[in-house]
């Protein structure tokens, strides 16, 4: 359930073009891909961000994840292929643009990136970039916040770059952009302590997550976490190590425990602790696990409750129940 089924992707793109797009943007997720959802779908620019650990309950490997991700960068598969856009920053990214058959291009913040980042600063308010394009100096403003959303706006301009697309629009586009629901999104409830919702639930994007809360923390960051059941295991082990190194306090708890055992999965998760690791303590009730975490903040404190994000619902033997980390902050707040 990642991008659409053929069909629909189909009916979407004519609905476009009936209604006079000149332009279209899809997210192609390494399983569609491999069940070939878009297999002859002309993408001109294809973007390659970063491959990390997940998905490997579908895939076998990490080898077979990159084989799905590099037939978007191949004329056999997009017939349609001018440009590759590669992140130079990530060894996947590298080795991809060995093996472009188009031109390929670069973004980092590696020097001889095509697309450079020379300096950035991060605030409250989002983000100030200046990079080095395509053999000139560009600047951006964006209300978007976090490491990994340098990456993302620097992929964004130069595809909308590689299409045709002016300056002054790519400018304005990437400054009006607000934040994705679930995606690092701030809860406003009138608290002396901030708290993020983030969609995280692999070790790279809870790493990033915990990084940018070190970063924009006036105090401590407190990470409430789980791992979803009937997934990818052995990353359980792995999210239990980075949390408690870039958290000052974790809560682990559920997540979407599915047909698995939530306090199986939690003991999973904490045989990636390193040893003598004090900072954590499990609840296996989220309800439970993010009060406990309202209840202990301080002023300055940033809590991050990763896993869920934009969803409202946890999966429960083989149930979705009703679940909005929204609603449980804010009914929090109203009876306090």
């Amino acid at each position: 359930m990642t991008t659409p089924e053929a069909p629909d992707i189909q009916k979407a793109l004519n609905l476009g073009l009936e209604q006079g797009c000149a332009h279209g943007t899809i997210e192609v997720s390494s399983h569609a891909l491999h069940l070939q959802r878009v297999f002859g779908c002309h993408f001109p620019v294809a973007v390659f961000t970063n491959l990390s650990q997940d998905h490997l309950d579908f895939h076998k490997d990490l080898e077979e994840y990159f084989r799905a991700k590099l037939l978007l960068f191949q004329r056999g598969y997009n017939p349609g292929l001018r440009y590759i856009l590669t992140n130079a920053d990530d060894a996947y990214g590298r080795r991809l643009a060995r093996l472009s058959e188009v031109p390929s291009f670069s973004y980092g913040t590696s020097k001889g990136s095509d697309i450079c980042l020379i300096n950035h600063r991060a605030t409250h308010q989002g983000l100030e970039l200046t990079l080095a394009f395509f053999g000139r100096t560009f600047t951006l403003q964006s209300q978007l916040l976090g490491t990994h959303n340098l990456y993302n706006i620097m992929a964004a301009a130069a595809a909308c770059n590689l299409s045709g697309i002016p300056d002054d629009t790519i400018q304005a586009g990437i400054r009006s952009l607000r934040s994705v629901p679930g995606r690092f999104e701030r809860i406003h409830v009138g608290s002396p302590f901030t708290v993020i919702l983030d969609f995280a639930h692999t070790p790279d994007a809870l790493e990033n997550a915990l990084n940018l809360a070190q970063e924009i923390s006036q105090n401590r960051v407190i990470c409430v976490f789980g791992c979803g059941g009937d997934r990818d295991r052995s990353k359980r082990p792995l999210m239990g190590k980075v949390a408690t190194e870039k958290s000052d306090m974790v809560i682990i708890t559920s997540d979407n425990p599915r047909s698995e055992d939530p306090e199986s999965i939690i003991k999973q998760i904490e045989q990636g602790i390193p040893s003598g690791t004090s900072n954590f303590e499990s609840l296996p009730d989220r309800k439970k696990a993010i009060l406990r975490a309202l209840a202990v903040a301080d002023e300055g404190d940033l809590i991050l409750l990763a896993g869920k994000g934009h969803e409202t619902y946890q999966e429960v033997d083989g149930q979705r129940i009703h679940f909005d980390e929204r609603e449980i902050i804010k009914e929090a707040f109203c009876f306090n």
